[in-house]
């Protein structure tokens, strides 16, 4: 008896929340407005129908009718009640996340200030005692902190910035030998770069590598860098000895930078570049070519 009574109303409410989804949502009123009609009469009937069939008479006062349209107005009450308590919850999921973030932010725009206020005061130190390699040094380092920090952080940015980068820091490189004839750089780049963009430090992971893991300070080191465009074609080539590592963490490091660099040449440039990584027992090779 009491399924009698339930079955006509869970069949009236799960249509009802199907044509609600399929048309109401989609503003598609006039069909919803005539199927919720057709709804309250098929299910009202066999709401009363079956009600009467077990009772052989009908024992309440309202129809069938009305109850479906009253279950309807209460299973729709319900549904909209927790959406809107999911709705709340959701609202103070993304404030948290966005007050977060902002003093994530914060918090980035102090730091680097800070920093490059201390590397300016250093390199008025340095200038004051008459110290031109390590003014020369902080300035480079300053210039390549205010690139990475402030200059990069979007899709796109000129060649001739990355390329600044680069000669940067391979002076900044040179100044870790005291002998300079321990270190020769071989840099060719075309000058023809004007106007050309690329997604900022997708390059330089690999030049980095090539002075980390190349470079013994106490021997003869040759690095070998090439950077030609052709026909808006851009061709990195990186060769250096395999030198000293320092360290399995440096090793286990190197390997993460590839891998993020890689995994950025196929969101970026994805079936537009071609990357080439070869060793042996006394060099380490790269070749990339992206379509720009």
């Amino acid at each position: 008896m009491s399924f009698a009574f339930i079955f006509p109303w869970m069949l009236a409410s799960y249509s009802h929340f199907y044509i609600h989804t399929r048309f109401f949502n989609k503003r598609k009123y006039l069909i919803y407005s005539g199927l919720i009609i057709l709804i309250i009469l098929l299910f009202g009937y066999l709401s009363e129908l079956s009600v009467n069939k077990i009772l052989y008479e009908s024992v309440f006062e309202r129809s069938g009718y009305t109850d479906v349209l009253i279950i309807l107005t209460i299973t729709t009450s319900l549904r909209y009640f927790r959406r809107g308590i999911n709705q709340q919850y959701m609202m103070q999921e993304m404030e948290a996340k966005q007050l977060k973030a902002e003093l994530n932010l914060l918090k980035s725009q102090v730091n680097p200030h800070f920093l490059f206020n201390t590397l300016n005061n250093l390199f008025s130190i340095a200038q004051k005692n008459n110290d031109n390699e390590t003014a020369n040094g902080l300035l480079k380092l300053s210039q390549l902190m205010r690139y990475m920090i402030y200059e990069s952080n979007v899709e796109l940015v000129s060649l001739e910035k990355e390329i600044t980068y680069i000669r940067n820091f391979i002076e900044l490189q040179k100044l870790r030998f005291e002998n300079q004839d321990l270190l020769k750089v071989n840099l060719q780049i075309t000058d023809n770069f004007k106007s050309i963009f690329i997604c900022p430090m997708i390059l330089i992971p690999f030049i980095e590598n090539a002075f980390k893991h190349g470079l013994s300070v106490d021997s003869h080191n040759y690095i070998d860098i090439s950077l030609t465009i052709d026909n808006r074609m851009l061709n990195l080539i990186v060769k250096n000895p395999i030198g000293n590592l320092n360290s399995r963490n440096d090793k286990r490091n190197s390997g993460i930078g590839l891998d993020n660099v890689k995994r950025r040449l196929n969101l970026v440039y994805p079936k537009r570049h071609n990357l080439i990584i070869n060793s042996d027992d006394h060099f380490f090779f790269v070749d990339l070519k992206i379509e720009l």
